[in-house]
């Protein structure tokens, strides 16, 4: 799997020397995900820092920017599979190690 380096200063993924430019909410997703232990927030966590409000469990937001986003990733580089893996029961979602924070970005 391609390493993809994620910098949200610019709101871009890049990997195998393509860049894909980020929306603001792609952007702000991708980095919550990756700032999160182990890369992993449960989905009500990321609707309340998303959307600042709790939302019904039987919507699916979340779900439906997270498979917007693998869409776009995918286009871009076939061959990096899952980018955005969601949990066997649908209440979290973990980010790929493949996916890197650019190292400017880091805190160190």
């Amino acid at each position: 799997m391609p390493a993809l380096i994620f910098d949200p200063a610019l709101r871009t993924l890049s990997g195998a020397g393509q860049v894909l430019q980020l929306a603001a909410t792609e952007s702000d997703l991708l980095g919550y995900l990756l700032r999160q232990k182990g890369g992993t927030a449960n989905r009500r966590a990321l609707a309340v820092y998303m959307l600042g409000c709790h939302i019904n469990p039987f919507t699916d937001l979340m779900g439906g920017l997270v498979t917007h986003i693998q869409g776009r990733i995918a286009a871009m580089l076939p061959d990096c599979g899952d980018t955005i893996a969601r949990s066997r029961d649908g209440q979290s979602y973990r980010v790929s190690p493949a996916i890197v924070m650019h190292s400017a970005c880091v805190r160190r």
